[in-house]
């Protein structure tokens, strides 16, 4: 309310090394004309002295409407421009339309209560803008379907000899026996002719309507490189959407998917990616997808030739808990199946909760009942020909899983990094890995830091294992270690060598392997 000081304020902030800047307005009435430009000009003589990164307007923001602040739109020299709440429409409007003109500004984040026609003018601004690199759009849920049926050309396109879907929602139009041409798409499809764009995020709910207006506009766009959809809703009516957007688009190089895929959403998602003929890297991290979700993910990595990476983070449904252990060891068989075929993966990354690692010991070597994650485990690192580094953090991998992974190094000759770290793995675990490595002639890296029960006390006190068995199992470990020629570095817990006793008979073992770890590891932070 006090005016004054705010527009005294600005002025002592001018010149100022700020880098970051938000303009918090939450006016409870409407601000009389002659206070919208006080405001305006105390703002603007301030702004126009800061080199800022990140401008972020939040609030009502009324005062964005006066015609003034388009000059500055025009010129301001923020890298990064964000609209985190109620921006009026004329105030929206204004901004685009000049900012259309600015050169200086990358990065533009808005978070908003979307119509067909806030896309148009956001539309609009792409076609000019010429430095624009990534468009974050965030989608404010409205649980209204279609809130502007006013705006031309807003119709999904109908493709002339396009295949009606049929009842089962993965049998969709085949792509690679189609001819795809510009006029199945919208006449006026955002994202269509901008070519600066690199990056588009998308987070929140899209209406069908809206969802065709983007995707089919992605399916033109000749430059992004990257999406990431954080916490967003795929609206199922888009699936021949999304599924020609793929086919057609030659620059999607990189997708990150965080929250959002549920089983019919990863299922739909996955079966129109395989027709993706540039996708190299896909990123998955918080999604609760399970059994069909899994399978249309391996069918993926079987038919797509372009995939070089493959994340997997915390997906509650490889994660191993107590009461779906069978179904969770398929999905990850799953994963291992689609290596079968695949001849482009080269970084295949699994890392699940750390919380997993505290379960009761008894209770964590359960994955040996799966039969099938085993022979999965074994015939992927046998078949596959392209994989080079393989990720698997806080899997609780051990005993025969372990094997299945050693039997199927002495066959594999591409597989260069290894990282099992925060795994179940025992001696006898690590005896058989490294038995197994001595036959391989390419593993550069073996990661096997944080395997919890490798310990000695842990083994006697927990699995009553007699001691005499550990020493057979230690001396055996270090010497199959030994036997390795090819192997750089080992990244091995200190306490292996700081804190458990050895037999003489292996403490030479136990030196020389501790010097390659270091020197291993020292190389690496250098």
């Amino acid at each position: 309310e006090n005016y004054g000081w705010y527009c005294d304020t600005c002025r002592k902030l001018q010149g100022a090394s700020l880098k970051s800047l938000t303009l918090n307005f939450d006016s409870k009435t409407v601000l009389p004309l002659e206070i919208i430009e006080m405001l305006t000009n105390a703002l603007i003589s301030l702004l126009v002295t800061l080199s800022l990164d990140d401008l972020i307007l939040v609030g009502k923001l009324d005062i964005f409407s006066y015609p003034k602040w388009t000059t500055y739109w025009k010129t301001t020299n923020a890298k990064t421009i964000s609209i985190q709440d109620r921006l009026r429409t004329q105030g929206y409007i204004n901004l685009l339309r000049a900012h259309a003109e600015n050169t200086h500004t990358q990065n533009l984040i808005i978070k908003r209560d979307f119509t067909l026609n806030d896309l148009f003018y956001l539309y609009q601004h792409l076609m000019l803008n010429t430095t624009l690199a990534s468009l974050h759009l965030s989608f404010v849920e409205t649980g209204v379907e279609n809130k502007s049926s006013t705006f031309a050309g807003s119709t999904s396109p109908v493709a002339k000899g396009k295949k009606q879907a049929s009842k089962d929602p993965l049998v969709l139009v085949t792509a690679d026996k189609m001819e795809v041409t510009t006029t199945m798409l919208q006449p006026l499809s955002m994202l269509a002719n901008n070519c600066t764009l690199k990056t588009l995020l998308l987070s929140g709910y899209l209406s069908s309507e809206m969802g065709d207006y983007i995707i089919n506009g992605l399916s033109l766009n000749p430059s992004i490189q990257t999406i990431t959809l954080f916490n967003f809703n795929f609206n199922k009516s888009c699936i021949q959407s999304w599924t020609l957007c793929f086919a057609v688009n030659n620059s999607i190089q990189f997708i990150e998917v965080t929250y959002g895929l549920n089983e019919e959403s990863a299922a739909i998602f996955f079966h129109a990616l395989k027709y993706s003929k540039s996708i190299i890297s896909l990123k998955l991290a918080n999604n609760k997808f399970s059994t069909e979700g899994f399978q249309q993910l391996s069918k993926f990595l079987q038919s797509n030739k372009t995939i070089r990476e493959l994340w997997l983070e915390d997906l509650e449904m490889l994660g191993l808990s107590a009461d779906k252990k069978v179904e969770q060891c398929e999905n990850l068989a799953k994963i291992f199946i689609g290596l079968y075929e695949n001849i482009s993966l080269q970084k295949l990354v699994i890392r699940l909760n750390e919380s997993s690692l505290h379960a009761a010991l008894e209770d964590t070597v359960f994955t040996e009942r799966s039969e099938e994650l085993c022979n999965a485990l074994e015939t992927a690192l046998t078949k596959n020909r392209t994989l080079t580094e393989m990720e698997l953090t806080n899997t609780r991998f051990a005993d025969r899983l372990v094997d299945s992974i050693g039997k199927g190094l002495r066959i594999n000759k591409t597989l260069i990094n290894l990282r099992m770290n925060g795994n179940l793995m025992g001696w006898k675990d690590l005896s058989s890995l490294c038995e197994c490595l001595a036959s391989n002639t390419t593993l550069k890296t073996l990661d096997i830091q944080n395997n919890r029960i490798v310990k000695i006390r842990d083994l006697t006190k927990t699995k009553g294992i007699d001691i005499s068995d550990i020493t057979h199992y230690i001396k055996s470990a270090f010497k199959n270690m030994k036997q390795i020629k090819n192997i750089d570095g080992y990244l091995i817990n200190d306490w292996i060598f700081d804190h458990l006793e050895y037999p003489d008979s292996v403490s030479r073992n136990v030196k020389e392997l501790r010097e390659k770890s270091q020197d291993y590891t020292y190389s690496t932070i250098n």
